[in-house]
């Protein structure tokens, strides 16, 4: 029912030949209607005044609000009759010590009925005072509760002349007022809501910038770290080859240390640039044809210099023949490398790291399997997320910082290709890579 309607539809002299009981009824139908369907709370609440007011014929209809930690209260919402004035501009941030007695009469969860302001108590002179001033002859009032805290009241006043508030409008007011309560406590709620996601779209765009600075300051980092490795790499293998003069055995010893760790640091470095470049969006690929046998031969030379482990035997089983493949050959060689690495790694002494190579339909299916120390099934699905690792304890066994299988991933979706593990704890691991044979960039 809208404001229009029930002006229209029962002026006040209908009270005389119209059920009172049945017009409350409907009246309150309308509000829990308003109420539901309307997504703008404070028009809501306009016509739920605009209801009160015709019904209760009062010159003046409100909504009070305590503010500021429940010091001051504040007329937050107002409906007027035609040619009456409004009272909003006067009643805003009014200290709550000034009224008392009214104070009292609301937390006793009283409805406040005053038909003459003029026989107001002299304990509640501050009240008349007020009333008075502002023009206020007759008022009735309904404290608003939310989870038993007073935050407010709901208020029908009249201006010229007296008003005999009856028993029907009380309880009318007592019910709005419960009405009101859940309204407001919904719009607090949503309020919340929205300054939580506020926050919550803040803190993200705080963290993207974080991650951005991060992953910056990791691609400069690496980046630098890189210039003096080279160096370091350069002139220890000039050592290595003898071109800055003869070692003894303990020098020579030395010198491959220096190398192979050379080597690690280099190959943390470069799985830094690229897990930096993946998060910047901006990986680069070189995309040529290359030819599969050489491509994993170059893998097990690498992942066997990386490791130096003693003792495992690397068996392969290349299918012969099989047409180039469309890759970034030297990713992709690191893909095979560090799954080959990852075998070794984990495979004790005297085990197998198998690679099997075939062609199936148009598509290369590589797989790794090993011998070694496996992993547990509820750990698969996690194995490629950055940084995880099965074991991440600080006195871990092996080695790493759990970034490997990640580049993995990301360098075989960038192939259009799928990767996945197949293991059981103590029975050794399989990594499968299947690869198109040909794909447009």
């Amino acid at each position: 029912m809208t404001e229009r309607q029930i002006t229209s539809s029962h002026p006040p002299i209908a009270r005389e030949n119209y059920s009172i009981k049945t017009y409350i009824q409907e009246s309150l139908l309308s509000i829990s209607s308003s109420f539901a369907t309307c997504e703008n709370t404070d028009e809501s609440i306009k016509q739920c005044l605009a209801i009160i007011g015709e019904l209760c014929e009062a010159s003046r209809s409100s909504v009070f609000q305590f503010i500021e930690h429940g010091t001051l209260i504040s007329n937050t919402h107002e409906w007027c009759r035609e040619r009456v004035k409004s009272k909003t501009p006067m009643l805003q941030c009014a200290p709550l010590s000034s009224f008392p007695w009214w104070m009292e009469q609301l937390m006793k969860r009283n409805i406040i009925r005053i038909n003459d302001i003029s026989t107001l108590p002299p304990e509640a002179s501050a009240e008349k005072k007020t009333f008075e001033s502002l023009g206020i002859s007759s008022i009735l009032s309904s404290p608003i509760f939310i989870k038993k805290e007073l935050i407010g009241f709901v208020s029908i006043e009249n201006d010229a002349g007296l008003y005999s508030w009856q028993q029907s409008d009380m309880s009318f007011m007592r019910v709005v007022a419960d009405i009101m309560g859940f309204v407001l406590e919904r719009q607090a709620a949503d309020v919340c809501l929205k300054e939580y996601s506020n926050e919550v779209l803040l803190y993200k765009g705080e963290l993207r910038s974080l991650e951005q600075m991060k992953d910056e300051f990791l691609s400069n980092v690496s980046h630098e770290l890189k210039t003096p490795l080279i160096s370091i790499k350069g002139y220890t293998e000039l050592l290595h080859d003898h071109v800055l003069g003869y070692l003894n055995a303990q020098q020579e010893k030395a010198v491959v240390t220096i190398l192979h760790n050379s080597s690690r640091l280099e190959h943390l470095i470069n799985s830094l640039l690229y897990i930096s470049s993946v998060h910047l969006g901006d990986p680069k690929y070189k995309f040529s044809l290359a030819n599969i046998e050489n491509l994993l031969n170059r893998a097990i030379e690498s992942a066997v210099s990386h490791t130096r482990k003693q003792g495992v035997e690397i068996i392969t089983d290349i299918q012969p023949d099989m047409p180039d493949i469309y890759v970034d050959e030297t990713k992709i060689s690191g893909v095979f490398s560090r799954l080959i690495e990852n075998g070794l790694k984990f495979t004790p002494s005297s085990g197998t790291v198998s690679l099997r190579a075939f062609a199936d339909n148009e598509e290369l299916h590589v797989s790794i399997a090993d011998t070694g120390v496996g992993i547990p099934t509820e750990y698969l699905e996690q194995l490629c997320e950055l940084f995880f690792q099965v074991d991440g304890s600080e006195a871990r066994k092996y080695g790493g910082i759990g970034a490997g299988l990640y580049i993995c991933k990301q360098v075989v979706i960038a192939h259009k290709g799928i990767m996945w593990a197949e293991s059981e704890e103590g029975k050794g691991s399989v990594f499968h890579v299947i690869l198109p044979f040909q794909y447009e960039v």
